[in-house]
């Protein structure tokens, strides 16, 4: 019985079996390795083919081991494509992969210009530009002016600088002019969309974690402050039970990425449990696989839905454990490691937050 393949990772590329030559003769080499298809600026489909193989394997590899670049890669559209080939792009979330294509896109004036050539006026007039111009919108059947949040514009610098490291990577440049590009824009409502899980809420997910089994995943999102694309990521392997930690997991910053999160007691069971029942050594999956992240999301609302909690996204898993630890009165430098972060003030203006039943039962301590 022949050997079946093994599956290409998503946004490698392809490989196609080449008929014969217009002579009728086999191909010396007709495995084609080619890479996923992109746009040009005209929205023309270009799919680069990196060579032809004698064998799958051999095309496998070049497709696996290919770092986007060569000599006439000299364009920013073509090292931007080629950091799409590379694991650092890869391992980012679909919805973050579409957040860095979207705001390449607005640099599309520079596309075909040498990388080499560009200096950071130009790419700091892309951003202004965009300040300046807003975009428009429909509210209540009427198109509406808006600026562009500090977030949005701040993404702009975060893609092109990405772009810049990369080519310094390759040695096609010394200096990453990109890091020192001004971000302006409105600011942003930082606690819109943002909700804590009750003491209550938290009680209600304990009783019905046996009914409705994804409660125990939303129990340890709040209890250890991970990303939901983290969770997701979570393996058997990465959970330390004798010294209760969670370890060699994290994602998105350095910091991240070194973090050790806490095993607090009322989760162990929980964690126990779920690395028991795993098949595939993810602690999240879904019978016996492990699924896509638009499963987990469902799986999310569908539990709440069901213990009659009210509708808040999963990130706000994270919100609460920082909150809770704040309010708990956690050194500032623990839980600053805790999340992840590189300074307390990223944490205390981005995820501490004060609802109207904390402010309440603070202000009460003044009568």
């Amino acid at each position: 019985m022949a050997r079946k393949r093994r599956k290409l990772p998503n946004g490698i590329g392809s490989i196609t079996k080449l008929g014969k030559t217009k002579a009728g003769k086999n191909r010396l080499s007709p495995y084609m390795a080619r890479l996923p298809a992109y746009y040009d600026i005209e929205g023309k489909e270009i799919r680069k083919v990196i060579g032809c193989f004698r064998t799958y394997n051999e095309a496998q590899e070049a497709l696996l081991n290919y770092n986007g670049l060569d000599n006439k890669a000299d364009k920013l559209i073509d090292i931007y494509n080629a950091y799409k080939q590379s694991k650092d792009f890869r391992d980012l979330t679909r919805k973050t992969q579409v957040k860095y294509d979207t705001a390449f896109s607005h640099f599309e004036q520079l596309h075909t210009q040498k990388i080499i050539n560009i200096n950071r006026y130009q790419l700091q007039k892309v951003i202004d530009d965009k300040v300046e111009e807003g975009y428009y919108t429909v509210e209540n059947g009427k198109e509406v002016h808006k600026n562009y949040s500090k977030a949005t514009i701040r993404q702009l610098k975060t893609t092109i600088v990405k772009v810049f490291e990369f080519a310094i990577d390759n040695n096609m440049l010394k200096i990453n002019i990109a890091k020192g590009l001004k971000v302006k824009g409105e600011k942003e409502n930082t606690t819109k969309g943002k909700d804590l899980f009750k003491p209550s809420e938290i009680r209600i997910m304990y009783s019905l974690r046996e009914k409705i089994p994804f409660l125990n995943h939303l129990i340890v999102l709040c209890f250890t402050g991970l990303r939901t694309g983290e969770y997701r990521g979570l393996k058997s392997e990465n959970i330390n039970f004798e010294d209760n930690v969670i370890e060699n997991y994290g994602i998105k910053t350095e910091a991240g990425m070194d973090r050790k999160v806490i095993i607090l007691p009322n989760i162990k069971p929980i964690l126990i449990q779920l690395v028991k029942e795993s098949n595939t050594g993810y602690i999240y999956e879904k019978d016996g696989k492990h699924v896509s992240e638009n499963t987990f999301y469902k799986e999310y609302y569908q539990a709440l839905k069901q213990a009659g909690l009210k509708r808040r996204k999963p990130y706000n898993g994270r919100y609460t454990f920082a909150t809770n630890m704040y309010r708990s009165k956690v050194d500032k430098k623990a839980i600053t490691a805790q999340m992840g972060h590189t300074n307390f003030n990223i944490t205390d203006k981005y995820y501490i937050l004060n609802d109207e039943e904390y402010l309440a039962a603070e202000m009460k301590k003044m009568q």
